[in-house]
C-alpha cells in the first residue's frame, strides 16, 4: 500500500534530518526538513502538514513552545515529539498540548514509520468523522430523499474513496429492494432484488436487520453480480425505530477491501443516513398533507365563494337554517329586500326574522315548514300572502328543501321565496289576453283582427293610443291598420319602411322590439313598439304611447309582446284561408275543366255510333218527305208519313238533349242521388256504341238501393269512361257486366267486369297515375279523373285484373245518412 502525506521534520541534529528524509521519502512520504526553531514556524504557519516530527530540545524556542504554537493557532498537524531526554512532566505537557506520541532517542527507524502511519491514520480518521458530521449538518436541511441518497453517496466517494456504493431502499408493497441511487456503476444496472429469495447480500442484511461484510464475494452465493470486478462487499441496512427502510452499500475490487475504520465509520454514516431519509420522508409527508390541506382549504374557499356566488346570483330570497331553527347564512337578495344587514339576522331564530314571533309554529294549520322538513327529509313547496307597509297583498312562492351532507344526513333546511305577484297579477291579464287570442285566430278579415288587437291592448295596458301597421315589401311602406285611443297625435298615412325617424319603421326593419321614455315636449311619454312576427318574417309593427314616465313595466311588455303574438298569428291564419279559398277554387276549376275535357273526349271516342244513330232517323225522315213529295198520296198515307217523320225528329231531339245533357259543364249541386238510374242513363248514350262494337251488356242491378249523396254529372262522367274502356279492351266484341249491390260495411258497391284482354301487374299499379295509358292515343287522364271524383265524393275505385281473362272495377260510395 503506497502511503502519501506530508511530513514535517524539525531538528537541529543533520544527521537525523539525513536519515529520516531518507527513510521516509523512501516509504512514499513528501518530507520537507527544518533545522531550527523560526524556520519550523515560518513553514507551519505558511504550509499544511500531515505530521510533524518535532525534536524537544532546539536552540531558541524549543519543541514545548512550538506545540503551544500549535495548539494556539490550531494547525491542523499530528505531532510526535522526539528527544533524548524525555521526562514525566515533559511527556504529560506535550500530550496535554495535543501531541499524538513521544519517541525517545536513539530510536528504530520503523518504530518512526509506524508512529507516523498510525498518526496518519488518526487524522484521516478524524476527517472522515469530521466529514461525516458535515453531512450529518447538512443532511438535516435536506428536505428531499433523493437529494438525501445523492448528497450521502457523494461523501462516500469524495471522504472514503469508494469507487463503487449504492442507496436501496424497500418497497413495502413489492416486497423488494431497488436501487435509488449509485456510484461507479449505471443505475439501470442493478436489479431489484426480492426480499424473500435466496439471492442478494443487501436482501440478506434487510433480514438480518445487520451489517454484513463479504471480504470476498467469490466465496458467497448470494451475492448478485452487477460488476465482473467486485471481490468484496459491505452492506450496512438503515435502521429507524427498529424498522429497516433499505441498505447503504459499497463494492471494493480488492479482496478484504474494507477496513475496521470503513466499518465503523459507513455504520455511523447509514445511522445518520436512516434518520435523515427518514426525516426527509415525514418533511414530504407533511410537505403532501400541507397541501393536501391548502387544496381541502382552497377548495373550500372556492366551494364556499362559488356558493355564496350562486345564491347571490339567484332573484329568489335565499334563508339557510340550522337545526336550532337559527339562521345560519342568507343571500343578499333577502338582505335588499328586508332592509337587514347580515348581523341583524345571522344566529337568529328564523321565526323571529322572518314571522316576528318569539316561538315557532306548533300545529294544526300552521305547521311549521322547516319543522316538516327535518322530519320527513322531503322538499315542501307552499305560496305564502305577505302585505308590505303599504298594505297591498304579495303572493310568496316558498321552497323549503333539505341540505345534506355527503353522507346523506340533513343539516339544514334552504328556503326561497320568490315574489310570484306580478305573475300573478300577469296571469290574470294573460288569461283574458288568451281568450282573446283565440277569438282573434278564428277571425278571417284583417282589418277586423287589427281593430280587436289595438282596442284591447288599450284596455289592458291603459294607454292614450295604439296602433297596428302591416308591411308591405313590394311598396317598402308601412300601412296603417286599425288606430284606438286618442289618435289625433297619430300619423294615419303610410310610413316609408326605410324612414330613419320612425320608431315603427325602425322596428320593422330590425325585428326586434323598441320601449323607451322620450320627451314630447309636453311632458314625458312612454312608447312600446312591437314587431309582428311569423316564421321569422315581420309582417307588420304593433305601437302604444302613455303619457306616463315608465308607463309600461315588464309585465307590460310581456302582456303586449303575447298579444302582437296572437295578432300576428290571427293575420296570419287570414292570409293563408284567403290564399287557400283561392286556391281551391282554382283546384276546383282545374278538375272542372279535366272532368270536361274528358267528357268530350268520350263524346269523341262514341262519335261514329253517335252518327250512326243520328242518320237513321235523318233517313227515315228524308224517305218519308220524297214520298210527300213525289207521290200523290191519300190522306191516309201523307198522315202516316208525316206521324213518322214527327217521331224520327223527336227521336233525333232525343239523342241530341242526350249528348247535350252529357257533355255540358257539370254543376257543382250534390244531391241525393240514384246510382242505378245514373247507370242507366249513362248505358243508354253509348247504346248503338256498344252495338257496333259487338258488345253485349248484363245488368244486375239491384233494387232500392239507398241513395248517395254525389254530382250526378260526375258520376256520369265516371260510369261512361269506364264502360267505354271495357268496350274498347274487347276490340273483337265481348261482354260488359255491370253489377250494383249493398255492402256490409254501409257502402254501395258498383262493378263494371269485362272479357277482354286485361291488364299487366307492372301497368296495374299505374293505372290511376295521371298521363298513363296503355293506348298509343290515350291522354293517360280518364282514369285519373274517374279516381280523383270517386274520392271526393268519400269513396274508392278499386281494379282487378287477369291477363287474358278480363279485368274488373269497383266503385265504392258511402251511403248517405238520413
Amino acid at each position: 500500500m503506497v502511503n502519501s502525506g506530508k511530513i514535517l521534520v524539525v531538528d537541529d541534529d543533520p544527521a537525523i534530518c539525513e536519515l529520516l528524509d531518507i527513510s521516509l521519502t523512501s516509504w512514499g512520504f513528501e518530507v520537507t526538513i527544518a533545522n531550527n526553531s523560526f524556520q519550523a514556524l515560518e513553514l507551519l504557519n505558511a504550509g499544511q502538514f500531515n505530521v510533524t516530527i518535532l525534536d524537544l530540545m532546539l536552540p531558541g524556542p524549543n519543541g514545548i513552545e512550538i506545540l503551544e504554537h500549535i495548539h494556539e493557532r490550531q494547525i491542523k498537524t499530528e505531532v510526535v515529539m522526539l528527544t533524548a531526554y524525555a521526562s514525566l512532566s515533559t511527556t504529560i505537557d506535550a500530550l496535554r498540548l495535543g501531541a499524538y506520541d513521544y519517541i525517545t532517542k536513539p530510536f528504530q527507524i520503523n518504530e518512526i514509520r509506524s508512529t507516523v502511519t498510525r498518526a496518519l491514520e488518526k487524522q484521516r480518521l478524524e476527517t472522515k468523522l469530521a466529514a461525516i458530521y458535515d453531512l450529518s449538518r447538512e443532511m438535516a436541511l435536506l428536505l428531499n430523499v433523493e437529494q438525501v441518497a445523492q448528497t450521502v453517496l457523494d461523501t462516500i466517494e469524495q471522504v472514503f474513496d469508494f469507487k463503487t456504493c449504492g442507496l436501496a431502499l424497500i418497497d413495502e408493497q413489492q416486497n423488494d429492494i431497488y436501487c435509488l441511487a449509485v456510484r461507479g456503476i449505471g443505475q439501470e444496472t442493478v436489479p431489484r432484488i426480492p426480499l424473500n429469495g435466496e439471492k442478494g447480500i443487501v436482501a440478506a442484511a434487510v433480514r438480518s436487520r445487520e451489517l454484513i461484510y463479504v471480504p470476498d464475494t467469490r466465496d458467497d452465493p448470494r451475492y448478485v453480480e452487477t460488476q465482473t470486478t467486485t471481490r468484496s462487499e459491505l452492506v450496512v441496512p438503515l435502521n429507524v425505530r427498529g424498522r429497516v427502510i433499505g441498505v447503504l452499500n459499497a463494492e471494493s475490487a480488492t479482496v478484504d477491501g474494507f477496513s475496521q475504520n470503513d466499518v465503523r465509520l459507513l455504520s455511523i454514516l447509514a445511522a445518520q443516513t436512516a434518520v435523515a431519509i427518514e426525516n426527509a420522508r415525514l418533511h414530504e409527508q407533511a410537505q403532501r398533507e400541507i397541501t393536501e390541506r391548502q387544496r381541502a382549504e382552497e377548495e373550500i374557499r372556492r366551494r364556499r365563494d362559488h356558493y355564496r356566488a350562486v345564491i347571490n346570483s339567484l332573484h329568489d330570497q335565499v334563508v339557510i337554517i340550522d337545526r336550532d331553527y337559527r339562521i345560519s347564512d342568507v343571500n343578499d337578495v333577502f338582505l335588499r329586500h328586508n332592509g337587514r344587514t347580515r348581523e341583524d339576522v345571522i344566529s337568529k331564530h328564523c321565526y323571529q326574522v322572518l314571522y316576528q314571533r318569539d316561538q315557532q309554529y306548533g300545529g294544526g294549520e300552521h305547521l311549521c315548514p322547516v319543522q316538516q322538513v327535518w322530519e320527513t327529509g322531503q322538499p315542501i313547496r307552499f305560496t305564502q300572502t305577505r302585505y308590505d307597509q303599504e298594505g297591498n297583498a304579495r303572493w310568496l312562492d316558498v321552497t323549503a328543501s333539505p341540505l345534506r351532507d355527503s353522507a346523506g344526513r340533513v343539516t339544514h333546511v334552504i328556503e326561497a321565496y320568490r315574489d310570484a305577484t306580478a305573475e300573478r297579477q300577469l296571469e290574470e291579464r294573460l288569461s283574458g289576453v288568451h281568450a282573446l287570442g283565440r277569438e282573434l285566430v278564428l277571425s278571417r278579415e284583417d282589418r277586423q283582427i287589427a281593430q280587436v288587437t289595438v282596442d284591447a291592448a288599450v284596455f289592458l295596458l291603459q294607454s292614450q293610443l295604439c296602433g297596428l301597421w302591416l308591411t308591405d315589401e313590394e311598396e317598402r311602406v308601412m300601412t296603417p291598420q286599425a288606430y284606438a285611443g286618442r289618435t289625433e297625435s297619430m300619423n294615419l298615412y303610410p310610413l316609408p319602411l326605410d324612414d330613419e325617424e320612425s320608431i315603427v319603421a325602425a322596428v320593422a326593419r330590425s325585428g326586434e322590439p323598441h320601449y323607451a321614455s322620450t320627451d314630447a315636449g309636453q311632458g314625458n311619454r312612454s312608447v312600446l313598439c312591437v314587431p309582428l312576427e311569423v316564421k321569422g318574417k315581420v309582417i307588420g309593427v304593433l305601437s302604444t304611447e302613455n303619457d306616463r314616465p315608465d308607463g309600461f313595466d315588464e309585465t307590460d311588455q310581456r302582456l303586449f309582446s303575447t298579444l302582437a303574438d296572437y295578432s300576428a298569428l290571427a293575420l296570419e291564419n287570414a292570409r293563408l284561408y284567403e290564399a287557400e279559398r283561392e286556391q281551391r277554387q282554382l283546384v276546383e276549376q282545374s278538375q272542372a275543366q279535366l272532368v270536361q275535357s274528358e267528357k268530350l273526349a268520350a263524346t269523341g271516342r262514341m262519335a261514329a255510333s253517335l252518327a250512326h244513330e243520328i242518320n237513321n232517323p235523318l233517313q227515315a225522315i228524308h224517305n218519308s218527305l220524297q214520298l210527300l213529295l213525289n207521290f200523290q198520296l191519300e190522306p191516309d198515307e201523307q198522315h202516316e208519313y208525316l206521324k213518322m217523320t214527327n217521331d224520327e225528329v223527336g227521336r233525333l231531339i232525343g239523342i241530341g238533349t242526350r249528348i247535350l245533357g252529357f257533355a255540358r259543364r257539370p254543376r257543382k249541386d250534390v244531391r241525393p242521388t240514384d246510382l242505378n238510374a245514373v247507370i242507366e242513363k249513362t248505358l243508354a248514350l253509348a247504346e248503338k256504341y256498344f252495338q257496333h262494337s259487338h258488345i253485349s251488356l248484363h245488368r244486375e242491378l239491384s233494387p232500392n238501393l239507398p241513395r248517395v249523396l254525389a254530382a250526378h254529372s260526375e258520376l256520369e262522367q265516371v260510369f261512361l269512361n269506364l264502360a267505354l274502356n271495357a268496350a274498347e279492351s274487347m276490340p273483337e266484341g265481348g261482354t260488359i257486366r255491370i253489377s250494383s249491390h249493398s255492402t256490409e260495411n254501409g257502402q254501395l258497391a258498383i262493378t263494371f267486369s269485362d272479357t277482354g284482354h286485361g291488364i299487366s301487374p307492372e301497368h296495374l299499379e299505374h293505372i290511376f297515375e295521371p298521363f298513363f295509358s296503355t293506348k298509343d292515343d290515350g291522354t293517360g287522364l280518364g282514369l285519373s279523373v274517374s279516381y280523383d271524383v270517386i274520392k271526393r265524393h268519400g269513396g274508392e275505385i278499386t281494379v282487378q285484373s287477369v291477363l287474358g281473362e278480363g279485368t274488373t272495377f269497383t266503385v265504392l260510395l258511402p251511403v248517405m245518412q238520413e
